[in-house]
């Protein structure tokens, strides 16, 4: 799995600017917010971590890089190989991006589908 960011072009994001209902309503289909609990090996402790993730085919990276900056560029895009196919993930784990940004964003512009009780939580 690699990790990187391909920030676009001022010009090209100045011309294609996302709506935030297109991102909210984006989210409805292919988002999710999770809590994730482990152990980690290595100490034994265990780790909380929470996330909002879009994932899709690599073939629709540019959108993802799109809605990272629509975010500010927060987070990361990573492109794995899963039996599908390339897919690619937008992750947003920084517990300061996901209250400052990500928590904003679908406060003034919220989700419609059952993923809003997800991001509630």
């Amino acid at each position: 799995m690699s990790t990187f960011k391909c920030p676009p072009s001022p010009r090209v994001l100045a011309k294609e600017n996302l709506h935030p209902q297109f991102v909210s309503g984006f989210t409805d289909a292919e988002g999710c917010f999770m809590i994730s609990i482990t152990q980690k090996a290595k100490n034994n402790k265990w780790q909380v971590l929470a996330l909002f993730q879009l994932g899709l085919h690599s073939r629709d990276l540019p959108l993802l890089n799109k809605i990272q900056s629509f975010f500010g560029g927060i987070g990361n895009i990573n492109v794995s190989n899963t039996a599908k196919g390339q897919k690619a993930t937008f992750l947003v784990t920084k517990i300061d991006d996901l209250i400052y940004v990500i928590a904003p964003h679908f406060k003034t512009n919220p989700l419609q589908s059952a993923k809003k009780i997800d991001f509630q939580l």
